[in-house]
């Protein structure tokens, strides 16, 4: 067996293992019944020859097709085992080599530079320290960036898919990331749509909101018809994809996204963000000429 990972492998349905072997059926013919019929009269007529002959038919005719049944169904059982461990493996592989593959994008730095988040002494307001080392960030990164970025993974299925993997979670070819970056006044958004299959395959987005302009924070989920010639796992013509879904006025923008603790508690966390933005903002604007 190959052990080596293969991306466009992965989505097929006998990953590194071939086809299952088949097994034959055991099924007694017509001819069979005239041979039988043909054997129990020789030994009426010549019962040695008759004898001898209906020992040869039910050795040619049953013992050796049932042995090679048995050994047919031995071959297809580990098969079958094989391809249990093997697929208990295969996301386990996935998952690295997609992880891998989001890290030599490098996503969160290409954001930064898209938006010249970039200070000119090379630092960028702790957007690169990690969750431990956040809170140590001085007043003025705390001015200008409020609240630590973070990502949301989701995925895509405009391409090869597997449904409910053995750990229950759903695989594809096409995915997409999105990093939330929030500045003093704005929130800056950068998507990343890629295919794993294919490396050149990418395409980048960016946007940028006021606080004050967006209505909504909020996730959901939404039909998507599959294409089963793509997908792998379980058979279903659709599935309710997660989406995060910003609200602006007149237009609503999705998202892809997988739930998690983490996103779940950032995505609160903007939230919070966004009202005392929004209300700061207000009681700015109500505040009384002096």
């Amino acid at each position: 067996m190959n052990n080596q990972f293969n991306i466009k492998e992965y989505f097929t349905e006998n990953y590194n293992l071939g086809n299952k072997p088949t097994v034959s059926k055991f099924h007694i013919t017509f001819m069979n019944i005239i041979l039988i019929l043909v054997s129990v009269a020789l030994i009426f007529v010549f019962a040695p020859v008759g004898l001898i002959g209906t020992a040869l038919f039910v050795v040619l005719w049953i013992v050796l097709p049932i042995l090679k049944i048995n050994k047919q169904k031995a071959a297809a059982a580990e098969w079958q085992k094989n391809f249990n461990i093997r697929s208990q493996t295969w996301d386990t592989e996935f998952d690295k080599f997609h992880a891998a593959r989001i890290a030599k994008m490098n996503p969160m730095d290409l954001a930064i530079k898209k938006f010249g988040l970039e200070s000119e002494d090379g630092m960028d307001g702790g957007l690169r320290l990690g969750v431990a080392k956040w809170s140590d960030r001085n007043a003025t990164e705390m001015n200008n960036f409020p609240a630590e970025p973070f990502p949301v993974y989701g995925h895509k299925y405009d391409g090869f898919y597997r449904l409910y993997c053995k750990d229950g979670k759903t695989r594809t070819d096409s995915n997409e990331i999105t990093w939330f970056f929030f500045g003093k006044d704005q929130i800056y958004v950068y998507t990343l749509n890629y295919k794993l299959s294919e490396p050149d395959r990418k395409r980048d987005n960016d946007l940028q909101f006021f606080y004050s302009d967006i209505v909504s924070v909020q996730t959901g989920s939404s039909t998507v018809e599959l294409d089963k010639n793509k997908g792998f796992g379980k058979k279903t013509e659709s599935i309710d994809a997660e989406e995060f879904i910003l609200t602006v006025p007149g237009d609503k923008i999705r998202y892809a996204f997988t739930s998690s603790d983490r996103v779940n508690a950032s995505i609160q966390g903007m939230k919070k963000l966004i009202t005392a933005k929004k209300t700061a903002a207000l009681n700015v604007r109500q505040a009384p000429m002096v």
